[in-house]
């Protein structure tokens, strides 16, 4: 379980890896600071009560990107073992790291691959996020498109009218599988992380301790 810490600690740290995710998709707590050179928005956080970590946005960084700090003090070869550990921690798809360390700053990939595509799995957790932080924790569809937006860098292909269902793009069809679909041992609603409430959807209690779990709650 993940701890979302309200204050940073006191640990001088380093930037380890480049995530192409906005902030806003890893946490509901975000802090403003700055650093003497730049002001950034930060969330903290502490795994186990051993593995601290920050997440910041720094205002001269490109859009849709996050990077990782981790201890100054971590040895060199636990660096890139501890970013895959945050990764699935943050259960972030690995393609969504744009740079990590060992990498030259050059080899940062592009935030958005056109031929990418949000998958289910990641539009489940992105319906939770998105309800957990609405009024009465429901959503309308129409809710849930613009959090998702904000949340998650759509490519080209996400782009992509449907075929099926023509007057959406491919990545609203997927958003409509996930709420629409309510068997299947992955649905959110089998696994009682949410429940339909008339025309919306409310995210649950469970689904509320599932994100305390990955950091995105305090």
């Amino acid at each position: 379980m993940v701890e979302n810490l309200a204050r940073r600690a006191e640990v001088a740290v380093s930037p380890r890896a480049i995530f192409a995710r906005p902030i806003e998709y890893f946490s509901a707590r975000i802090a403003h600071s700055e650093d003497g050179l730049d002001t950034f928005r930060a969330a903290y956080f502490c795994s186990g009560n051993q593995l601290y970590f920050e997440l910041r946005k720094y205002s001269s960084h490109p859009e849709n990107t996050t990077t990782l700090y981790l201890s100054f003090a971590l040895e060199e070869e636990a660096i890139v073992p501890t970013i895959q550990e945050i990764v699935d921690i943050l259960e972030l798809p690995w393609d969504a790291v744009i740079w990590y360390w060992s990498e030259k700053l050059s080899s940062i990939r592009p935030v958005s691959i056109d031929h990418s595509r949000l998958s289910e799995a990641e539009a489940r957790e992105l319906v939770l996020k998105v309800a957990s932080q609405a009024r009465n924790l429901t959503v309308t569809m129409e809710q849930l498109r613009d959090g998702v937006q904000a949340m998650y860098p759509l490519s080209k292909a996400d782009r992509v009218r449907s075929v099926t269902r023509p007057a959406e793009q491919l990545w609203q069809q997927i958003l409509r599988n996930v709420v629409s679909h309510r068997g299947g041992n992955r649905s959110i609603f089998a696994n009682g992380l949410a429940e339909k409430i008339g025309n919306g959807i409310r995210v649950t209690k469970a689904g509320i301790n599932h994100l305390k779990r990955s950091g995105f709650l305090a």
